[in-house]
């Protein structure tokens, strides 16, 4: 067995892992935020005894909880997520067969290059996949176009 191949194969996959993890953890705390302040800042209306309590901290709760809601819709890092942790199941089930001999690696004199041509298009095929999830021009213009329609001082003039 190629050591140097396997080597390569487990950093991309290692790669894969990161990402995945950085995606999941950005998800997982984004919507904890966004619950938290938008379930305390009725609360905080309700219940305030002051200006900073019924007004300032709320308001200020609010526009962190719009600009992360803006950002998991723009930015998709739950759909990033399952991608590359998707992508990386299925490069760790690639090098797996090749360690294994298992499947179309059991008889084959070219084990290697089956392993290298099948890996690399496995992971390039996640750039297109991602190139997917990139947000266009379009998409920023109509969350712009959405923001300042839904703006409490553009109803007001």
């Amino acid at each position: 067995m190629n050591e140097t191949l396997i080597n390569f194969c487990k950093e991309k996959i290692n790669e894969m892992k990161k990402k995945a993890d950085h995606n999941k953890n950005e998800t997982l705390i984004s919507f904890k935020i966004i619950m938290i302040v938008s379930l305390s800042t009725p609360l905080l209306i309700a219940f305030g005894h002051n200006i900073w309590l019924e007004k300032i901290i709320p308001a200020t709760l609010s526009a962190i909880a719009a600009f992360l809601t803006a950002w998991l819709q723009l930015r998709k890092p739950n759909q990033l997520w399952t991608l590359y942790r998707t992508s990386q199941r299925e490069l760790e089930h690639e090098l797996n067969l090749y360690l294994y001999n298992a499947k179309k690696y059991s008889n084959s004199k070219n084990k290697d290059q089956i392993l290298i041509d099948d890996f690399l298009h496995k992971y390039y095929k996640v750039n297109e996949e991602w190139s997917k999830l990139v947000p266009t021009p379009k998409d920023i213009s109509s969350i712009n176009k959405i923001n300042k329609e839904s703006s409490p001082i553009n109803k007001a003039t």
